[in-house]
């Protein structure tokens, strides 16, 4: 099943499902689709479906998912039949895909973790241009993004006045789905509710300026686009056998297996579940692979510009889009 958050032209946000996984899947509005089929309300499901809150969502737990399966089985049903389309679509109970805007998956968790330096190839890269870090880290270690930060599929991101040398990563993200702490690697599967892709934005001059603060450099608005759907697990398997691929301007840029990551995602969530309690909806993100702009044999243009646009792709998890915009009030790097 895959979950998004998105905005309808008529109203606020929203929850709903995509009706299949190819680029142009209309999306089931979960909050209409109850009146429609007259199937008994899920007090706590249809509310958080209503206010486009998918933390609220995971948090019902498996009655909240059933509900919505069942709800995507009896419309792919219906959307099967031609005939039965327009009614759908008349009641704005399925909308195409080009009338909505997609949302972050999660538009505000409580928490969203990066784990940084878990592939081998770009701690490399690092190294070769002189920077000062471990060449095989111990741990899973990370920082952390706010929820401002957080960006939907489509979403313009500006490049912030603050600085010029604007960078990309791209990175599998998994999303909480039951309260956890001290989680075994082998439970992994029993709290979480599924995977997303995730784009870590950074201004490198200015993380370089700070004297590495990531927390400083990566949290702008829009700096961690996460969408464009949550895959459940049930429909993707092992989490980590998986590729990651970005594009600039249609240009690949970076590619690797999850396969070559230092620590596995269930590793990632034992080591950080040792460390905090994970709420539902919370994020965690699981490193980025060679190929970023900084590190490149030609950083001045790799780096991104107003008008580029990224696009990056995990096997299973469909393609998240993002533009490169002017900050509007003006240029001069501001500390």
């Amino acid at each position: 099943m895959r979950l998004v958050s998105f905005l309808a032209p008529d109203g606020p946000a929203r929850l709903g499902v995509l009706l299949g996984a190819e680029p142009d899947a209309p999306v089931l509005d979960l909050a209409r689709t109850r009146a429609w089929s007259g199937a008994a309300r899920d007090q706590g499901g249809d509310a958080a479906a209503e206010a486009g809150d998918m933390a609220a969502f995971l948090a019902q737990g498996q009655p909240a998912l059933d509900g919505a399966r069942a709800a995507l089985d009896r419309a792919c049903g219906c959307w099967a039949d031609p005939a039965a389309r327009q009614p759908l679509l008349d009641g704005k109970v399925v909308l195409p895909r080009n009338a909505v805007r997609f949302l972050p998956v999660v538009r505000r968790p409580g928490k969203v973790v990066c784990v940084g330096l878990n592939f081998a190839s770009h701690i490399a890269e690092a190294r070769a241009a002189g920077q000062p870090v471990p060449e095989a880290p111990a741990e899973p270690l990370g920082f952390g993004k706010v929820a401002s930060a957080l960006a939907g599929h489509g979403a313009s991101i500006v490049l912030p006045r603050h600085g010029s040398q604007l960078d990309y990563e791209v990175e599998l993200a998994f999303v909480i789905g039951r309260r956890c702490a001290d989680v075994a690697p082998e439970a992994f599967a029993e709290h979480v509710a599924g995977l997303t892709i995730a784009v870590d934005y950074s201004l490198r001059d200015l993380l370089f300026r700070s004297g590495g603060n990531p927390f400083l450099a990566k949290n702008f608005d829009g700096f961690c686009p996460l969408g464009p759907a949550l895959v459940t697990l049930d429909e993707l398997g092992d989490p980590d056998d998986r590729e990651l691929r970005l594009w600039v301007n249609g240009e690949l840029r970076q590619r690797e297996s999850m396969r070559a990551a230092l620590f596995s995602c269930a590793r990632i969530l034992s080591y950080w579940s040792a460390r905090y309690t994970f709420e539902p909806g919370d994020v965690i993100t699981a490193g980025t692979p060679a190929g970023v702009g900084i590190f490149s044999r030609d950083p001045a243009s790799w780096l991104l510009k107003p008008g580029d646009v990224v696009r990056a792709e995990i096997d299973g998890l469909g393609m998240l889009e993002t533009t490169i915009v002017a900050d509007g009030r003006g240029s001069d790097a501001v500390s």
